[in-house]
């Protein structure tokens, strides 16, 4: 017993560097997928990357939050006035975040009453991510509640009784 605490004892140097690179990978994580929305600082990064790309950011409006296993999607409709050229950059720019944003659903139209600088308008869904903890699991035992639709009757089991 003593020689197996020794043996701990003289790894506790490497425990520890083990623990601080793991505690520096999770807050590099936690950059790319954050635990929580963080709106106004999203928002004031796009409106900088649009302003570094000479565009006019419209709208930024957020949309509901989607549930996945471990994360949420959270859609943001944003809507740019420029030219094609710099809402090229725009993207490249939202591209290298720390924050992992998709953009999607793209439309771009041309403007009728056109400027050198302003040909455009566009709209997208830029799609980020939040981390969500897994919920926990249900006791030792238990079996988790079963969801059910409001007014709607869970299906009859399949197949013979020797399958269920």
């Amino acid at each position: 017993d003593i020689r197996a605490l020794e043996v701990t004892a003289n790894k506790l140097g490497e425990f520890t560097r083990e623990v601080q690179l793991l505690e520096a990978r999770l807050d590099t994580l936690k950059r790319i997928l954050p635990p929580e929305k963080e709106t106004p600082d999203l928002m004031k990064k796009v409106q900088a990357l649009a302003s570094q790309s000479n565009l006019s950011v419209k709208n930024f409006t957020p949309g509901a939050t989607a549930s996945k296993e471990f994360y949420q999607e959270w859609p943001i409709n944003v809507g740019l006035e420029g030219n094609f050229h710099n809402l090229g950059l725009f993207f490249d720019r939202v591209s290298r975040l720390s924050r992992l944003v998709n953009a999607g659903n793209l439309k771009i139209k041309t403007r009728t009453n056109q400027t050198s600088s302003q040909t455009i308008t566009a709209t997208c869904v830029a799609t980020t991510f939040v981390y969500v903890d897994a919920p926990p699991p249900p006791p030792a035992g238990r079996r988790a509640p079963r969801r059910r639709t409001r007014g709607h009757r869970s299906p009859a089991p399949r197949g013979p009784a020797w399958m269920r």
